[in-house]
């Protein structure tokens, strides 16, 4: 039997990918910084390995770089043109499903019943509008990580260039943790030509991101053939139940700014749909929206790659595949961001924060979603179970609550961030939620004998007193429990009370020297301290900590036994070690007797935040010997003197990047065991210049 060898696509294959190889061999970018410098950038440059220390400490680095090159270079014309190829609507041999599935066992509702709920979600989302819009279009959220991720993308777009953040807890650099929704901000800022603040920017990014599930939520309870009250409830769930700090709720994402971990699962609920009912290979549409919504997952948190997995083996059978395909697609697509992810975590291989127990994982659960949603979830994996609706959301929801609660139970996984799976089992148990309160309603009713348009208004009810109850202007609940309060922003009294404190520092300060930042809270504004003002800082909060040597002593600030942990942290050899010449600390975060240390000196008095002066405070730079100018910079130090013997210490967090040049002449930088930098130096004149080199340098 002969085959015939089709030219014409083999010919438009080779155009295709000569075409690509010139267009990646020619693309740069030019970007002019603030002095003018043009940074001349060429693509190709993004994928060459750092430097010879990132070689040494990560021998695989090398490797997977290789892999990401082979996939951008090899694989996207190929799966461009195989989903192309693969949407062929005119294929006679794929049998079509509906689009939606059955109808759920309940009989739909009226029209009347439908314009109703959609009225009520409306409701709800201008609510949250009109609660948040005005706040981030005029001065933008403040607390929690909204400082950190406003203060990365400034920095970003000033210099042209992701870098080091040298006023974050000794240095940190800006490409391990994931550029997400910091990537997004500054491409925005770009478009819109500078000319909205960065502040605003994200702010408005944030709000969208708390939104993104009412949308999610509506397509699922469409594809899943469920009433529109279903959508509205669960949508209601996510807006009224602020949850916890870690939860991705209102309280995750507006007051603690868990921007990306939630923007990662929205993404994923919205690849549910795509996973079920028609064949994904099946429509061009459908293969390149799963393949948009698993690349922005892993762009936002390189983590979901764990829940699309989960999400592609719930699929049915003939989506499994095309679902696992396009989700190692994407992966390798997205390799520039978890790269160099990868390599930092190597740098330093510490098990990430988890649970302590599978009672503390069952408790930050119960909170994320309120125990009797809770009860309503477990009845609507109950209905799921038995065949209502089509999607797998209750099999997705026990797989990840499961995977949650083995690796809490096998204490000590390297690399597996379980906290960061939360905000999509809190979607997800929302949405089942939704059910069982419906079906349980529908039940009550059938019993009762109790006509449709009852059933309606009871559930609308419902919804319409958590509402009240949870958002209202009632003291209804305790304040921790309300949703849809006013979040701090930079216009607020506290902020202007931290901003003066850190004035009051700066002035009193020795030059060079770090400012420790003592706050306490859920509402932690201390973040914003570098986008208040320039300087070197440290906070009380070791979570956003890069080094593992170098964490404060205390673990959790939300537990109040951390208060005694205080005047460890204030002792005469803490604040040496890092360079600490003066302390700003709000005074509810002060144990008794803490102001009379003999080390501090009272310089201010604010309203919440006092300023506090080190006695012979320590600076950034030191060695034995006269020490004049020091200037820390992002991604540079200088320093100068005359050295009497010893070693020369520099208090910003050691990297295999970093390069020293002393005395005209490259100096070999250590590692010292509080994880910050060593130089060896010889007695005489000093002229120190350390410099960072980025991850995509030469």
């Amino acid at each position: 039997m002969s085959h015939r060898i089709r030219v014409r696509p083999i010919i438009g294959a080779v155009v295709v990918y000569a075409a690509w190889l010139v267009a990646l061999s020619a693309a740069r970018v030019n970007v002019t910084d603030p002095g003018g410098k043009v940074w001349d950038l060429r693509l190709r440059q993004v994928w060459r390995v750092a430097s010879s220390g990132v070689r040494q400490h990560a021998p695989y680095a090398e490797s997977l770089y290789a892999a990401a090159l082979v996939s951008l270079v090899f694989t996207l014309p190929g799966a461009v043109w195989v989903v192309a190829r693969a949407g062929d609507d005119r294929t006679a041999e794929i049998e079509r499903e509906p689009e939606r599935a059955e109808a759920a066992p309940a009989d739909m509702p009226s029209s009347m019943a439908g314009a109703a709920w959609r009225l009520c979600a409306s409701a709800l989302v201008a609510g949250s509008v009109m609660v948040l819009a005005p706040r981030a279009m005029t001065n933008g959220f403040a607390s929690g990580a909204h400082g950190w991720h406003i203060d990365r993308a400034m920095r970003w777009m000033s210099s042209g260039r992701p870098a080091w953040i040298a006023d974050h807890q000794g240095g940190y650099p800006i490409d391990s943790v994931p550029l997400g929704v910091t990537a997004v901000t500054v491409a925005l800022s770009a478009l819109t030509g500078g000319r909205v603040p960065i502040a605003y920017l994200h702010t408005l990014l944030a709000v969208a991101i708390f939104l993104l599930p009412v949308l999610a939520f509506a397509w699922l309870a469409r594809r899943d053939g469920w009433p529109p009250g279903v959508a509205a409830t669960a949508a209601a769930f996510h807006l009224l139940i602020p949850g916890v700090d870690g939860s991705g709720g209102y309280r995750g994402i507006v007051t603690a700014g868990q921007v990306n971990d939630a923007a990662a699962a929205a993404c994923v609920l919205f690849l549910l749909p795509l996973t079920a009912n028609a064949p994904v290979s099946g429509s061009r549409a459908r293969s390149i929206a799963a393949a948009l919504c698993g690349g922005a997952a892993v762009w936002f948190s390189p983590s979901s790659v764990l829940l699309l997995a989960i999400v592609a083996l719930a699929a049915p059978p003939r989506n499994r595949r095309a679902t696992l395909l396009i989700v190692a697609l994407v992966s390798l697509l997205c390799a520039p961001v978890w790269l160099p992810l990868l390599t930092s975590i190597t740098l330093h291989p510490i098990v990430p924060p988890g649970y302590d127990s599978l009672a503390n994982y069952a408790f930050e659960l119960f909170s994320a979603v309120t125990p009797p949603l809770i009860v309503l979830a477990a009845f609507g994996i109950a209905i799921r179970r038995t065949g209502a609706g089509q999607l797998p959301v209750a099999r997705v929801a026990l797989i990840v609550v499961g995977i949650s609660a083995a690796a809490t139970a096998i204490r000590g996984m390297p690399y597996i961030e379980i906290p960061r799976l939360l905000p999509f089992a809190r979607l997800l148990l929302l949405y089942l939620a939704s059910i069982g309160l419906y079906v349980a309603l529908r039940m009550t009713a059938h019993a009762l004998g109790t006509p449709r348009a009852a059933l309606d208004a009871a559930h609308l009810f419902i919804v319409i007193a958590l509402a009240v109850i949870f958002a209202g202007p009632f003291d209804t609940v305790p304040p921790k429990a309300k949703s849809l309060y006013p979040p701090p922003t930079f216009a607020a009294a506290e902020v202007a009370d931290l901003a003066s404190a850190l004035d009051a520092a700066a002035r009193a300060a020795p030059r060079g020297s770090a400012v420790l930042i003592v706050d306490e809270g859920a509402e932690r504004i201390s973040m914003s301290a570098p986008v208040l003002r320039e300087g070197l800082y440290f906070y009380s909060d070791p979570g956003w900590h890069w080094r593992k040597a170098a964490p404060l002593s205390f673990d959790n600030t939300g537990d109040p036994r951390w208060l005694a942990e205080v005047p460890r942290l204030l002792s005469s050899s803490a604040l040496e070690a890092r360079g600490i010449g003066a302390v700003v600390a709000a005074r509810a975060a002060w144990p008794a007797g803490v102001h009379i240390l003999p080390m501090l000196r009272h310089v201010h008095a604010g309203q919440v935040f006092d300023t506090f002066v080190v006695r012979n405070a320590s600076r950034v730079v030191r060695w034995n010997g006269d020490i004049g100018a020091i200037d820390v910079r992002d991604g540079s130090v200088r320093a100068r003197g005359v050295l009497l013997g010893g070693n020369i210490l520099v208090r910003q967090n050691w990297h295999p990047r970093w390069r020293a040049v002393l005395n005209g002449r490259a100096a070999a930088i250590h590692e010292t065991p509080e994880g910050f930098m060593r130089i060896a130096g010889t007695p005489g004149p000093v002229d120190l210049q350390l410099s960072f080199r980025e991850w995509f340098a030469q």
